[in-house]
């Protein structure tokens, strides 16, 4: 019986008192899992948002210039469209395809999977 309430109580994280007195540090592997997981989501998060502000940056740049995107992302920067100390993520990390009229976007998330923004 005391050896399930030991399992137990390391799988939540209880710290566990020794016959001495003093208490060992308890094993954070679920809250460290956890936090690993919500912040990989939060990062994700922002990197969907920025691509978003990036890609409503290229709208508004296309609509100032007779709809015609620029070469590249640095532009929408030069140009004052957006501000790239405002983005979470680097423009260097953005694919940026552009084929006439309609671009992709994508961005690689820190969880490894890719996100995807386009006009088509």
């Amino acid at each position: 019986m005391y050896f399930i309430i030991l399992l137990l109580a390391l799988f939540l994280g209880i710290p566990q008192s020794n016959t001495v007195g003093s208490t060992e540090p308890s094993l954070p592997i679920i809250d460290d899992l956890a936090d690993r997981e919500l912040q990989a989501a939060q990062r994700d998060t922002q990197y969907r948002s920025d691509l978003g502000r990036i890609g409503a940056a290229l709208e508004n740049y296309a609509a100032n210039n007779n709809g015609s995107y620029p070469q590249d992302l640095q532009r929408i920067v030069s140009e004052g469209v957006i501000d790239e100390e405002d983005l979470y993520l680097e423009l260097n990390e953005v694919n940026y395809e552009l084929d006439g009229r309609r671009y992709q976007l994508s961005v690689e998330l820190p969880g490894g999977d890719t996100y995807e923004l386009d006009n088509f």
